[in-house]
């Protein structure tokens, strides 16, 4: 039971790793052009 659970959270957790790493890919684009901008990267 406790290595299902375990399973589990590691499966939730690397959907979430992947998520955050394509989102961040296609988000890099946009974050430059914020970078520009001191007041949105203090906001960050």
């Amino acid at each position: 039971m406790l290595y299902w659970r375990q399973q589990v959270i590691c499966g939730i957790h690397y959907q979430k790793f992947m998520i955050f790493t394509v989102h961040k890919r296609f988000t890099r684009h946009s974050f430059r052009k914020k970078a520009a901008h001191p007041i949105s990267l203090a906001d960050l």
